[in-house]
């Protein structure tokens, strides 16, 4: 028996079609492929999304830790009926343990969002609008589970079209081609199905897939440190974590990997914010968002040599920290060719150029009608640069800029 209310919806045994193949869509992404007939007994499945209110009873009742955001001006308290967020698979799980249900399998989700008939979306073939889903940026926001508008399943399920990823039971891999569902299949990721808020129409699509991560918090930054080797930041728990990529590997825990947190400035949500590493001077540069804006340079993470004793040095530079002049940092980029760190800030709308002793020596404006820009990049959140100097930027919601040097009049 549940500790805790849910609306169920009644999904009949029977065939469906999982997955997409051309020319029906036009869109669907390789890991949708081969649509197939599967077939599922009768289920039962909530109706709609789990509750911050249905979160904060768990929470309250065990001790689980609550998500980083939540605080007093934004906690279950005042958006009782939202969708709970940042939640990774393994605290879905808990709460399922706690209250006697388990996730979906991929299976039951797709079956639940489409039906028999092999529609796109929920609700149809209608390309999706605000009267029908949370998705395209439409609202800006989460919207309450109980929101139906015109957008409901053809079993009356509400809200798998946008709004908030959802997680299923299942580990992300190929689909095998079995006629009923699968079980044993592993894989790197557990699945997340039906889309957000802040995502595009593509990715509501009852047939679209995604992949988390494991274990591994709030990922916030990934950087590449050598051959099949990668460190990912967890922002909220201030982790860094060394993972290995292999052609081989089948199985990825954030609990079997190498990992170091700095243990300061816990308080709040603005840890971890970007990475960049100095392959020569085997440096990793970590960012903290603020609260306070900080850059570490840590030497000695991640580990190479198993036969050398482990020794971290971790060295912060409050003068050029408080010589930034900007209001947060979201990522970083260090340039091999000079030497020299980039910055940038997404409140500030800047990206500064750092140079050996940490001085700012130039910035680039990411305001309109600076550098081509026809609007302001909205929220900057990732930076790169290649080795002809140009600077790839990405950006919510879903976009993409190129800034490149200008090239000499012949």
């Amino acid at each position: 028996m549940s500790l805790i209310q849910f609306d169920w919806v009644d999904i009949p045994g029977g065939a469906f079609l999982m997955g997409t193949e051309p020319p029906r869509d036009t869109r669907p992404a390789a890991d949708e492929h081969p649509q197939h007939a599967l077939v599922l007994p009768t289920f039962e499945i909530s109706r709609c999304a789990i509750s911050n209110g249905q979160y904060a009873a768990f929470v309250r009742a065990t001790g689980h830790p609550a998500p980083g955001h939540w605080s007093a001006t934004d906690s279950a308290q005042f958006r009782e009926q939202h969708p709970v967020t940042y939640v990774d698979w393994h605290d879905a799980q808990a709460f399922c343990a706690w209250a006697g249900v388990r996730l979906p399998t991929e299976a039951e989700w797709e079956k639940t969002a489409r039906g028999t008939d092999g529609r796109t979306w929920p609700w149809g073939e209608t390309a999706p609008t605000p009267q029908l889903c949370n998705c395209e940026n439409f609202v800006g926001d989460t919207v309450s589970v109980l929101a139906t508008g015109d957008g409901a399943s053809a079993y009356g399920a509400l809200g798998m079209a946008g709004n908030v990823w959802e997680w299923t039971g299942d580990w992300y891999n190929t689909y095998p081609g079995t006629v009923t569902d699968p079980t044993g299949i592993t894989g790197f990721f557990r699945a997340n199905r039906g889309g957000a808020w802040y995502n595009n129409a593509n990715s509501a699509r009852a047939a679209d897939r995604y992949f988390d991560l494991v274990g591994f918090g709030d990922a916030e930054a990934v950087e590449f440190i050598s051959a099949d080797t990668y460190v990912i930041t967890d922002e909220r728990q201030q982790r860094l974590i060394k993972i290995h990529l292999e052609a081989g590997t089948t199985f990825l825990d954030a609990a079997d990997a190498e990992q170091m947190t700095l243990g300061v400035h816990m308080a709040s949500n603005k840890g971890f914010e970007g990475l960049a590493y100095d392959s020569v001077g085997k440096r990793l540069f970590v960012a903290k968002e603020r609260n306070p804006m900080l850059i570490y340079e840590v030497h000695g993470f991640p580990h190479f040599n198993p036969e050398k004793s482990y020794a971290v040095h971790v060295i912060n530079d409050p003068k050029r920290d408080a010589g930034m002049f900007v209001r947060d940092l979201s990522s970083l980029q260090y340039d091999e060719r000079s030497g020299h760190l980039l910055a940038l800030s997404d409140e500030s709308r800047l990206v500064i150029e750092l140079d050996l002793d940490g001085r700012p020596i130039s910035t680039l404006s990411l305001l309109r009608g600076m550098h081509g820009l026809k609007r302001s990049v909205p929220q900057a959140e990732g930076l790169a640069m290649d080795e002809q100097g140009t600077l790839y930027l990405v950006s919510e919601p879903n976009l993409f800029y190129v800034f490149a040097k200008p090239t000499s009049a012949e």
